[in-house]
């Protein structure tokens, strides 16, 4: 048996009505790619009378490439039957190989170096990643990360600074203090809506637990700076040890006022 490579127009080309491979627009494309990149290196297989027998997604490439011509092989010598099950396992018998992710990461890598795209074999980016990790996989954690840093020769945040976040407001000071409180408002005059006294001891330790004296000196300090109680809303958990929500009516949204509190 002779097989000969024939150039014949796509548009000669009859796809099988009962094709069941599918050819989705993003591998139509990987396909085109590879076409463009490598050529068109695996002809179409056809019968006597044109119609595809392997090669539905190589024909679709090249109609999106504007191709007019491609490579085919006749298989004139299949029966009916043949060419219908040759059809299904054209397709099947290469999903049934597998493959040595360790020499396939190998060749990744080094085809990486070499600068080629390797978005033209067809694996998906996360796939890609996950192999090319194989041949360079991560240092050991050896808990260094877990590792407290060492405390900066001047800290970044000082006593009376104001973090600006968007809408909320955070500042490092004292909530017992009317002074820093009222930086903190930066003049708004706030309704108490939530006001959360901490002292669970499964929270924070019996020796930093906050002082009746503690919790009065602050609540002092909400009359001092003219805050007007609220209904109170359901208890929200800190373990800084106080916390108060308040509402600014003339900027119509919450402000979030979190304090540090000296234990």
């Amino acid at each position: 048996m002779s097989l000969q490579i024939e150039t014949l127009a796509t548009a000669a080309l009859t796809p099988y009505a009962r094709n069941a491979r599918t050819h989705s627009t993003e591998q139509v494309r990987q396909i085109a790619a590879s076409i463009t990149e490598f050529g068109f290196t695996n002809p179409v297989l056809i019968d006597g009378e044109g119609g595809i027998i392997a090669g539905h997604g190589r024909v679709m490439a090249a109609q999106s490439l504007g191709l007019d011509q491609v490579p085919c092989l006749r298989l004139g010598h299949l029966t009916e039957a043949q060419k219908r099950a040759y059809i299904l396992a054209d397709n099947q018998l290469a999903l049934n190989a597998g493959w040595d992710e360790s020499l396939l990461s190998l060749e990744l890598t080094e085809l990486q170096e070499l600068d080629v795209d390797l978005g033209l074999i067809g694996f998906d980016a996360g796939e890609l990643e996950r192999l090319l990790e194989l041949a360079n996989p991560p240092a050991p954690d050896d808990g260094s990360a877990d590792d407290v840093p060492e405390l900066q020769p001047e800290a970044v945040s000082k006593p009376g600074d104001v973090w600006i976040m968007g809408k909320h407001r955070l500042m490092c000071g004292d909530s017992t203090d009317a002074t820093t409180v009222q930086k903190l408002l930066g003049g708004a005059c706030p309704i108490l809506w939530s006001l959360i006294l901490l002292m669970a001891s499964n929270m924070i330790r019996p020796e930093q637990a906050i002082t009746h004296s503690r919790q009065e000196k602050f609540l002092t300090t909400i009359v001092q700076i003219g805050v007007r109680p609220g209904r109170f809303f359901p208890a929200m958990s800190l373990t800084c040890g106080m916390q108060a929500y308040l509402l600014t009516p003339s900027l119509n949204h919450s402000r979030h006022a979190d304090l540090s509190i000296d234990q």
